[in-house]
């Protein structure tokens, strides 16, 4: 963690998105957002939109649209 320059916090944080990111991408999960989320443990819907927009530059329901619809994100 320390040699990528990252506090613990944040490594960990890191590790939610990604997962997070990685069910928002599975076509056959049909949870609401707002459920895969607090599944990763993030529960702060704003907080997790500008999240989810400063790594990849959209938001959590567009990424998803992106990826079922077959684009790159």
């Amino acid at each position: 963690m320390r040699s990528r320059g990252l506090s613990v916090a944040a490594y960990i944080r890191e590790l939610r998105l990604e997962r997070f990111r990685r069910l928002l991408a599975d076509p056959d999960d049909r949870r609401p957002i707002w459920a895969m989320a607090q599944g990763c443990g993030l529960y702060d819907p704003s907080n997790l939109g500008a999240l989810l927009r400063r790594r990849y530059g959209c938001s959590p329901r567009d990424y998803r649209a992106q990826v079922v619809a077959g684009k790159s994100p």
